[in-house]
């Protein structure tokens, strides 16, 4: 079954979809390299912008997003342990533990 629940997923904290998390994450390689390649504070801030996108690539959630309101994930992107949507109790998550991320409700 698929998740299609017509909202973001909020209960969880995902926040960037995974063409998003991709393209985050190949930018981190090339600053990496970029960075290791430099000396002084050049270095220091490209490796720091090369970390900050990698985390954000490996968990899916982007704090300047959660500041100004944007999610580019969608609708079933919300990892596993809890589903987008909500349940009966209204609570926002499903409660889905098989890792699917999905509550398997059609809404």
């Amino acid at each position: 079954m698929g998740c299609n629940c017509g909202t973001k997923c909020t209960s969880t904290g995902v926040n960037v979809g995974v063409p998003d998390r991709v393209i985050r994450g190949g930018l981190a390689g090339v600053l990496v390299a970029v960075g290791l390649g430099q000396r002084g504070a050049a270095r220091v801030i490209i490796l720091g912008l090369a970390g900050m996108l990698g985390f954000t690539a490996a968990t899916g959630r982007c704090h300047l997003y959660d500041v100004i309101g944007v999610s580019t994930a969608g609708d079933g992107e919300c990892g596993a342990g809890c589903a987008c949507g909500s349940d009966e109790s209204g609570s926002g998550c499903c409660g889905d533990q098989s890792g699917s991320g999905c509550c398997g409700h059609e809404h």
